[in-house]
């Protein structure tokens, strides 16, 4: 009761003062103060200043904030005249002091990713915080990878947009995507997008892209030096324009301290992952493609014990269970689609479902799944990529799905060097199993059953602060005809920052 009348104690904020704002502006600190301006009682008051701290630090341009909440002097009662309505004479008034430390204007990060085999990715980013004070954030990055292909993108985010709870994000890049050897084409991307996200690193996001594409093939004849492709592929070699509204949700509680540590590579508590996205191309008979693209992945971490009451680190081992997949079809006619146009109202190889991630298949390789081309000759020694001496790939070029599934059981045991389990080192047992499926048998469930793909073994787990690095010897595998996996009894590492 004492504790209840504490909080409900009269309490009102005088004025705040600002330090430490060399370059932001007071208003974008202000604006999360509004609540705690209103609040009348101590604990409105303390509630609303824990919101504007928590917002504030999603801005992500401060290093430190600290709040100063003083009392004020009984000879030093003035109070503005907006303070007036709504106190009682009972009413304390206090002064907040605000100081803050600004993060630095310039950064920089490099994202390096692998597929364990053939395929590596780097990317680097420079970041421009809070340049102009209004708590903008501009990126520019450019990476490549070891098929060549390049990356050049660009981003501008205002954190707070009409004062409404999300932020809003202008986007461009200039992408070429080299497939020459797991498809038989490369494909030349220029973008730019308006996005709106939801306060906070979760929550809904909406976007709104224009895509203009090329697909050049990419296979050469060497008895007559032209270039070929099998005709599911030369189909969509023409250039198209992609006008897309796409919804997205992502949950994450993986790594919060609330729930064991760690952080979200490997996870020391119960927390889970939800991660969807639902895409429509062509609406309005927007540009030339048109079709509806859903992807959802969900992940779950639990210990298999109970932690010790007064244990200070997590040495049970977690059971981790995910689950992967991604539909894409026609834009249905009564939404935008149009029936009467076949060529319009298709999906495109580069619209299809790949198996991206090595990690989230284990033991596969990325486009190692799924829907293969005919061969273009029987003569497979005289068929080239245009851009290397290396031949195609016997199996015939990925043509992707456009239904897949991916599932994934795996049990992470401590490390038993204390130091490398500190590290967040870990050692598991996995079992996967996936398929990927054309739109022609994506609706039978004895296609699923009847194809699917399988692996299980045992491997390393490294987990980084910015991505996950897995060393796994692959022990059983169920692969068909055109799969592209390692052999059983074999060693395969991939780094990246999704996985299932």
């Amino acid at each position: 009761m004492a504790e209840d009348n504490a909080t409900n104690k009269g309490l009102s904020i005088r004025y705040i003062r600002i330090k430490g704002n060399d370059r932001t502006r007071a208003y974008v600190i202000e604006r999360k103060l509004q609540k705690a301006y209103q609040a009348k009682t101590l604990g409105t008051v303390i509630a609303s200043l824990e919101e504007a701290m928590f917002g504030l630090q999603q801005l992500n341009i401060f290093e430190e904030i600290h709040f100063e909440m003083n009392d004020v002097e009984e000879s030093d009662q003035t109070v503005p005249d907006l303070l007036f309505d709504g106190l009682s004479d009972d009413t304390t008034l206090v002064d907040i002091n605000i100081t803050v430390r600004e993060k630095r204007v310039f950064g920089a990060k490099v994202m390096v990713e692998s597929d364990g085999q053939s395929t590596a990715e780097s990317t680097a980013t420079i970041s421009l915080k809070n340049l102009l004070g209004s708590g903008e954030m501009g990126q520019v990055s450019a990476g490549t990878d070891t098929n060549l292909s390049s990356i050049l993108q660009c981003n501008v985010t205002w954190p707070s947009f009409y004062n409404l709870p999300c932020s809003m994000k202008i986007f461009g890049s200039s992408v070429t995507n080299q497939h020459w050897k797991t498809s038989g084409y490369n494909e030349n991307l220029h973008s730019m997008g308006l996005s709106f996200l939801q306060h906070g690193i979760d929550g809904l996001s909406l976007s709104f892209q224009n895509d203009q594409r090329d697909i050049l093939p990419t296979t050469l004849l060497k008895s007559s030096g032209n270039i070929a492709a099998t005709k599911a592929i030369s189909d969509d070699c023409q250039p198209t324009t992609k006008s897309s509204v796409k919804l997205s949700y992502t949950k994450d509680t993986r790594g919060e301290g609330v729930n064991g540590g760690g952080n979200r590579f490997v996870p020391l508590g119960r927390s889970y992952l939800v991660d969807t996205s639902l895409e429509m191309a062509g609406l309005a008979n927007a540009g030339d493609v048109q079709f509806t693209k859903f992807r959802g992945l969900f992940q779950y971490w639990t210990p298999l014990f109970r932690k010790a009451p007064n244990a200070t680190h997590s040495w049970i081992p977690m059971l981790t269970v995910g689950f992967s997949g991604g539909v894409v079809v026609p834009l249905p006619s009564g939404i935008g689609g149009s029936a009467d146009n076949a060529s319009k109202n298709r999906v495109r190889i580069n619209d299809r479902i790949f198996l991206n991630n090595e990690l989230m298949l284990r033991g596969f390789e990325r486009r190692g799944i799924g829907p293969r081309a005919e061969s273009i000759t029987s003569k497979p020694e005289e068929v080239l990529h245009r851009n290397s001496k290396q031949p195609p790939v016997e199996a015939g070029y990925a043509l992707g799905g456009n239904g897949q599934f991916l599932a994934s059981a795996r049990l992470e045991f401590p490390f038993p060097i204390p130091a490398l389990h500190y590290a967040g080192c870990r050692i598991h047992l996995f079992g996967n199993c996936g398929n990927s499926l054309p739109i022609q048998e994506m609706y039978k469930v004895s296609s699923w059953k009847k194809s699917m793909r399988s692996t299980a073994g045992a491997g390393f787990v490294f987990g980084f602060p910015i991505c996950r690095l897995e060393i796994n010897y692959v022990l059983w595998s169920k692969k068909f005809k055109g799969d592209q996996c390692c052999d059983t009894n074999k060693w395969k590492w991939g780094i990246s920052a999704t996985f299932l």
